[in-house]
């Protein structure tokens, strides 16, 4: 009996963001590591309230990407009201953002094939500590 195989194109993107601050005199570096989570690096308003996060902006980015069918480019958003940067969830510091800069290029990996037998029904991830459980149905494949 033949079995089905799945095709599935793997993106691989590159993102290289640059953040201008209002004030980077008081700052010796960054306060953003080079490697970061862009979900965990907030933006907040005026009054505190979370505006969103660098995946938000990113996001918009890649939105702006697929509308024209591109696959690399450089993105610039500026914030002229005030808008700040909370590092990680966890920072108590701030900092007044201006501007952020992404250059964002995906790369298409070959594709891979797939058969059906070894896809996964869901992944259950732990956002604490990482740890990944997969879980398949049992296919019944009529013999």
């Amino acid at each position: 009996m033949p079995e089905l195989v799945l095709r599935a194109t793997v993106f691989d993107p590159e993102v290289r963001t640059r953040f201008i601050f209002a004030d980077p005199a008081p700052l010796t570096r960054s306060p953003v590591p080079k490697a970061y989570k862009p979900r965990n690096v907030q933006l907040l308003g005026d009054d505190g309230s979370v505006l969103g996060s660098i995946h938000d902006v990113i996001k918009g980015f890649v939105a702006e990407m697929r509308t024209t069918g591109s696959l690399s480019g450089r993105f610039d958003r500026n914030f002229p009201v005030p808008t700040y940067l909370k590092p990680s969830r966890s920072s108590k510091r701030v900092h007044r953002l201006v501007s952020i800069t992404a250059e964002i290029e995906i790369a298409p990996q070959p594709p891979v094939p797939l058969p059906s037998s070894g896809l996964v029904d869901f992944i259950l991830e732990n956002l604490r500590s990482g740890e990944r459980h997969t879980y398949r149905r049992a296919h019944n494949t009529g013999t």
